[in-house]
């Protein structure tokens, strides 16, 4: 069955896989307004722009995060060459949530960015589970073992030590 959605120009038309309906919508989808018509069902009830982040606005959110982390590491690779030392390791979250978002195994655990099957965001689908932190923490280990004139030597945590989504 279709979804329909308003984009940000206004437009209303039919969901695309690459679309993302935000969480608060999945409260309402099929519930049926004054009018009769199913929200989100319908092109007369679609689900609205505030509550849809469409094709474009996607890729132009991409976008700006890759000027950002291209930012951050300019100014760390300034800031190592400045003060050689003081210097900074950079942990690279985005590449870890990219592999999430096609899946990985660690410590013999298939982990992915699916909502309530993998096991790195939490019910709400904002915050991670402790799980979803212990990756992040390997991640940050990672950089910081990576930094030779650091000579650190830290042990990464064992992921399938802790929980990943708990049903109430």
């Amino acid at each position: 069955r279709s979804v329909y959605i308003e984009t940000r120009a206004g437009t209303i038309r039919t969901a695309r896989e690459t679309d993302r309906i935000l969480l608060p919508a999945s409260y309402l989808i099929g519930q049926q307004n004054t009018g009769g018509y199913q929200y989100g069902l319908t092109n007369e009830n679609p689900i609205p722009e505030a509550l849809v982040l469409d094709s474009d606005e996607v890729r132009e959110l991409k976008e700006v995060i890759s000027e950002y982390n291209l930012g951050i590491d300019s100014l760390v690779v300034d800031l190592n060459n400045t003060y050689p030392e003081d210097r900074v390791a950079v942990a690279r979250v985005d590449v870890l949530v990219q592999g999430l978002t096609i899946g990985l195994i660690e410590d013999g655990l298939d982990i992915s960015t699916e909502y309530l099957s993998g096991g790195f965001f939490s019910l709400d689908g904002l915050y991670l589970t402790p799980r979803g932190n212990a990756l992040l923490a390997n991640e940050f280990i990672k950089a910081i073992n990576g930094m030779e004139d650091f000579g650190a030597i830290i042990s990464p945590v064992n992921v399938i030590s802790y929980s990943g989504v708990v049903f109430p």
